[in-house]
């Protein structure tokens, strides 16, 4: 059976991009508490967007990531990164970029940078990962989430 190991969060809504929020999921139950507005309707958000792309409903334009206006930036990026264990036992990892940067004219600009699919422990020479899927879009510099 496939099961969540980890989902790392920085830069989508209450969850700042400055951090990295760490998510571990346990076997068989996982109970996501917490007040009114702390995160817990965004983290199965984030790991529905992981796992097949999609944003919630009404968020398109760049809803989904951190307010730069309240991190008091130009460009906010965001990362979600799912660790998970497929059926046959090996992890894998589903990493998501984006950013949000606001316009001289109102609004903001969402870009997706990167989609990627990888198994979690294969690496090639030189520290790379062996991906299996990657979809790029803008290449810029981007600190990857760690677990």
């Amino acid at each position: 059976m496939s099961s969540l190991d980890k989902l790392a969060i920085r830069g989508i809504r209450s969850f700042d991009d400055k951090s990295i929020s760490v998510i571990e999921f346990f076997n068989p139950v996982t109970v996501i508490v917490g007040h009114n507005g702390s995160g817990k309707t965004t983290i199965i958000e984030c790991l529905k967007y992981a796992t097949t792309g999609d944003q919630p409903p009404n968020t398109k334009g760049g809803a989904f990531i951190h307010d730069p206006k309240m991190a008091n930036e130009k460009e906010v990026k965001a990362q979600v990164k799912l660790r998970f264990n497929t059926t046959d036992g090996r992890k894998m990892l589903a990493v998501r970029n984006m950013s949000v940067t606001t316009k001289k004219s109102a609004g903001v600009t969402f870009k997706t940078l990167e989609n990627l699919l990888a198994p979690a422990d294969s690496k090639e020479k030189g520290g790379k990962r062996n991906v299996i899927s990657t979809k790029k879009i803008h290449t810029g510099h981007y600190q990857s989430l760690r677990f």
